[in-house]
């Protein structure tokens, strides 16, 4: 998916994305090699069956589903959040340093803006930004279990880090259009004013002791 982000952000669209992970939970439920329920739990189908349903349990604040998708599904939903429930909850909190963008929790979850904190079940959750101007981005935060896990998220900077893939010209032996490429793209000299602030941030996270900063302009309509 390119822009998930704007999935998440058409409410018409959030009931699909729900129907999708209880049609995959149901399904690999029902491929169970036992119908003993006391032998369930080692069941490699259920097993499969309840981690499909976490993430719906995750992005559900309901203890249950019956009423929204029947018997079944709320079977493997139960078993899921059960699982969850035992292994306990984490805290969570999202802070970003833009008024104009949106963030949700997951692909089908409600809107929120500035900052969140909560208590939530522990487990993986895929947080989807946008803004005003379209711009989206995909993070992937671990909660774990009675940890606090904390996502800082400097909108300002991160819009300007994009990753283009490489355009082959025609079957002529021409040389290519463009080269895959990882790095900032600044509209104006202004803007490259914090280059270094973010190439900074950004060597912060990456392992290794020595990072290369190489940037290039146009000047005289010319790429130098």
């Amino acid at each position: 998916m390119v822009n998930p982000a704007l999935v998440a952000a058409d409410a018409t669209l959030r009931p699909l994305v729900q129907r999708a992970y209880v049609a995959r939970a149901v399904s690999l439920y029902r491929l169970k090699r036992t119908s003993d329920p006391k032998r369930e739990a080692k069941d490699p189908r259920v097993i499969e069956a309840k981690e499909a349903m976490a993430d719906m349990v995750r992005m559900t604040p309901e203890a249950s589903i019956q009423d929204t998708w029947g018997t079944n599904p709320d079977k493997v939903f139960q078993m899921a959040r059960n699982d969850l429930v035992a292994l306990g909850t984490g805290t969570l909190s999202i802070q970003i340093n833009d008024p104009t963008a949106v963030f949700y929790l997951h692909p089908a979850g409600q809107a929120h803006k500035g900052a969140f904190a909560a208590e939530v079940f522990s487990g993986v959750y895929q947080i989807f930004v946008t803004d005003t101007a379209k711009r989206c981005r995909r993070y992937r935060v671990e909660v774990l279990p009675h940890q606090q896990t904390v996502l800082n998220i400097d909108w300002r900077r991160d819009t300007k880090f994009e990753v283009s893939e490489s355009k082959p010209g025609p079957d002529d032996g021409q040389p290519w259009i463009s080269r895959a490429r990882i790095g900032f793209t600044f509209s104006s000299f202004v803007e490259r004013r914090h280059e270094a602030d973010y190439a900074s941030d950004i060597a912060t996270q990456v392992p290794g002791a020595l990072v290369v900063v190489v940037g290039r302009i146009k000047w005289k309509a010319r790429t130098r």
